[in-house]
């Protein structure tokens, strides 16, 4: 986290590494990638993660890609 309260976060999915930052969500935290042409989409809400695809197109719908996604916990 940033001084000024923005946060970040690095994702890899797919062999490819994706910076994004938070973006606002109604609950939870919401991630989206920095370079628009990537389209990825970080949602945590309620100690579950989706990630999603939404392509450069104003009239694109949100493809999931990863759903239901839970922290892994040690030892396990």
């Amino acid at each position: 986290m940033l001084d000024d309260g923005r946060s970040f976060a690095a994702l890899y999915h797919d062999g490819r590494l994706s910076l994004m930052r938070e973006w606002p969500a109604a609950s939870g935290l919401r991630y989206v990638s920095l370079d628009e042409q990537v389209g990825l989409r970080w949602h945590i809400s309620g100690g579950r993660g989706r990630l999603s695809f939404l392509a450069a197109d104003h009239t694109a719908a949100p493809i999931t890609l990863l759903s239901e996604c839970r922290p892994l916990t040690p030892g396990r």
